[in-house]
C-alpha cells in the first residue's frame, strides 16, 4: 500500500545491488534494458516524445535518480531524451547498437531514453527504448509497452491520455521490502 514517504527514500534491494556494480563500472551498460520495436510506416517523434513523458510522469521509478547515500529521488517532472535519426535501413542496426551502448548515469539521467529511426528507403521506423535494469525487468515491461501505447494512440488524436490512478509506485514495494526484511544492524532482523 501507499506509505509516507521519509526524507531519504532507500533504494529496494535489488536497486542496490544495480547501484553497487554501477558504481564500481560506471562505463558498463550490462544493465541496460533494450526493447527494440519494429513500426510499418511513420512514427510521430512529437507525440511520441509526449507519451513517453505521459508513461515517465505516471510510474515515479522511470523519473528516479540513484543518488549517494544510496538512496532515490524522485523528480516530480521529467522528459525523457528522444533521439531522432534518419537512416537507410542497412543503418538501422549501427543506430540501435549505438543507442544501447550508451550508459546510463543513475545520479543524473533518468532511466529511460528512447531512439527513433526513421528508416529512409523502407518508410519504417525502429524504437529503440532503453531502460536501465534499476527501473525495469521482464515483468514490467509489458504494462510500460502498453501504457506507451495508450499514451501515443491519445497523443495521436491530439489528447492526454486517460490513465487509471495506480495503487502504488515503486518506492512504495521498496519501503515495504525493507520494513519486512529489517536492518542489517539489527541480528533478529530477516535480513541479517
Amino acid at each position: 500500500t501507499p506509505v509516507p514517504r521519509p526524507p531519504r527514500l532507500p533504494l529496494s534491494p535489488a536497486q542496490e545491488r544495480l547501484w553497487l556494480l554501477h558504481e564500481l563500472d560506471p562505463a558498463s551498460v550490462a544493465y541496460n534494458y533494450p526493447l527494440l520495436l519494429r513500426v510499418r510506416g511513420a512514427v510521430d517523434a512529437d507525440a511520441f516524445t509526449a507519451a513517453l513523458t505521459d508513461v515517465v510522469d505516471r510510474h515515479e521509478v522511470l523519473r528516479t535518480l540513484v543518488v549517494e547515500g544510496p538512496e532515490q529521488r524522485v523528480l516530480e517532472h521529467a522528459v525523457p531524451e528522444v533521439d531522432v535519426t534518419d537512416a537507410p535501413a542497412r543503418d538501422t542496426e549501427a543506430v540501435v547498437a549505438a543507442a544501447i551502448a550508451r550508459p546510463f548515469a543513475l545520479s543524473s539521467q533518468i532511466p529511460v531514453r528512447a531512439t527513433l529511426v526513421r528508416e529512409t528507403d523502407t518508410g519504417d521506423t525502429v524504437v529503440a527504448l532503453v531502460l536501465h535494469h534499476t527501473a525495469v525487468d521482464e515483468w514490467s515491461d509489458r504494462p510500460l509497452l502498453a501504457d506507451l501505447d495508450t499514451a501515443y494512440h491519445a497523443r495521436c488524436r491530439g489528447a492526454a491520455p486517460e490513465f487509471p490512478p495506480l495503487p502504488v509506485q515503486y518506492a512504495d514495494y521498496a519501503l515495504w521490502h525493507r520494513d519486512q526484511l529489517g536492518s542489517p544492524d539489527d541480528p533478529d532482523s530477516r535480513c541479517s
